[in-house]
């Protein structure tokens, strides 16, 4: 119940997808958890449809906070991605 409250509360205030042509030069890195429940399958159909030049990376045996539960590895994806 309550995701969905969070959902239809960032549908009716936060859409912006009208606006993402705005941040197509800027460089998107996604680091998703391969256990959470926003699976990183699930976050390439919703988001990298709308910002393509995103790049998504998925982390292995990590959930929601992946930079509490594999912090060594986010900091080599983020290292990597900012060369």
């Amino acid at each position: 119940m309550v995701n969905k409250a969070i959902g239809m509360d960032m549908g009716n205030n936060y859409n912006v997808t009208e606006n993402v042509h705005k941040i197509s030069k800027i460089p998107i890195l996604v680091a998703q958890g391969n256990h959470d429940m926003l699976t990183p399958s699930l976050i390439k159909e919703l988001l990298l449809e709308h910002i393509p030049h995103a790049k998504l990376v998925e982390i292995e045996k990590c959930g929601h906070w992946t930079v509490v539960e594999q912090p060594g590895k986010m900091c080599n994806v983020a290292l990597s991605f900012s060369e």
